[in-house]
């Protein structure tokens, strides 16, 4: 059935924080919530999600459904194949699971490492993405998107941390060794540096937090952000938000956002984290502590100011400014805003593409519908 205009009028009231522009088709979820769709904006990248867990966690449904193999690293891996509309094949993902009562679990974050003992390894939903040559005017300026898509991530991806990561041992941090595996990215690249990661010759994957993956010649170039640790729902709206944030900077002409003092802006950041994982403390505090956070005058995220008094501010902005109340996203933005942890909602997290009205996260704080 359809979404009636009166439930997206009251979703719009209920989720009225969020500023963004309304959700595109390829956003959305199902046929039912086309009502939400005002106007059409190709995405301008496609998607690719990696869904690591322990092989203890996956039932055999799941095993049946979708292809598996062991990471490298230990998880138990499945993807979904690269395009657009990623929360339909996220939703895919999550009502196979809901359908069989065996098939959600705890989501988990790490787990040791099967074959160096002591070592620890990540589990999460690693995003991939890759400019679209469908496109008429990304194919144009084919490798000033590429640069402009991996700047970009390199700059904002340290900006959004607390979507990445999912929580462990009562605490809201990442992964004991995610630094390790995925550090954080200073390096921002030219158009002439971009194309040599563009040559068919080219291979490597980085433990890099914004990686220029391609582990075989014969595989396409992605950019892998390896960080994330998260749920499937919530690596969805991460996915979205930081698709918009690319979009609007290919359109104001290929110009990635720069904050001014990068460097130093970005070891603080990485301190914070590196202090949170290391001490066991909350990491929204951790991150509290970093700032100010400024911009070079018209280079900064589309639409935001080009200064913050701490890393918390800036954070918000982005979700406001790039979130919209649709549901599924409007949810998980809330989440955040309230500073709401991941690992204590472990029900509600398979249960944020609920229709409106249907759904609550585990945390009571949290208003949520």
């Amino acid at each position: 059935m359809t979404v009636s205009v009166d439930i997206i009028r009251e979703a719009k009231r209920y989720y009225g924080e969020f500023r963004g522009d309304p959700p595109a088709a390829e956003e959305i979820v199902s046929d039912e919530d086309y009502a939400y769709v005002e106007y059409y904006r190709p995405m301008p990248v496609t998607f690719g999600f990696e869904i690591e867990q322990p092989d203890r966690k996956i039932c055999q449904i799941l095993r049946l459904t979708y292809e598996w193999h062991y990471d490298g690293s230990g998880p138990y891996e499945t993807a979904t194949p690269p395009g657009t509309y990623p929360g339909r094949k996220i939703k895919e993902f999550i009502d196979t699971c809901k359908r069989n009562p065996s098939c959600t679990w705890e989501w988990v974050s790490e787990m040791p490492h099967p074959r160096m003992e002591g070592r620890i390894v990540g589990c999460g939903s690693h995003i991939h993405f890759r400019p679209r040559e469908d496109v008429e005017y990304i194919r144009r300026e084919y490798l000033e998107a590429w640069t402009t898509a991996h700047n970009t991530l390199v700059e904002c991806v340290p900006l959004v941390l607390p979507m990445f990561a999912w929580g462990r041992d009562g605490v809201f941090t990442f992964r004991r060794e995610a630094l390790y595996w995925a550090r954080l990215v200073t390096r921002r690249l030219s158009p002439a540096s971009m194309r040599r990661f563009l040559e068919p010759s080219y291979t490597g994957h980085p433990y890099e937090s914004v990686a220029l993956n391609k582990k075989t010649w014969e595989k396409p170039l992605t950019l892998e952000l390896r960080l994330n640790e998260t749920h499937p729902a919530i690596a969805y709206e991460l996915a979205i938000i930081l698709n918009r944030i690319i979009r609007k900077c290919f359109e104001r002409g290929f110009v990635s956002p720069k904050m001014r003092d990068r460097l130093d802006t970005i070891s603080k950041i990485e301190a914070a984290v590196r202090d949170s994982i290391e001490y066991e403390q909350n990491l929204y505090s951790m991150l509290e502590q970093v700032g100010p956070i400024r911009f070079i005058r018209g280079r900064e995220i589309p639409g935001l100011d080009d200064e913050y008094e701490n890393y918390l501010k800036l954070f918000d902005d982005i979700l406001i400014n790039y979130g919209h109340p649709y549901p599924p996203m409007a949810r998980v933005g809330r989440l955040f805003l309230h500073r709401g942890e991941p690992w204590k909602n472990p029900h509600a997290v398979w249960n944020t593409f609920a229709p409106f009205g249907e759904f609550r996260w585990d945390q009571p704080e949290i208003p949520s519908m």
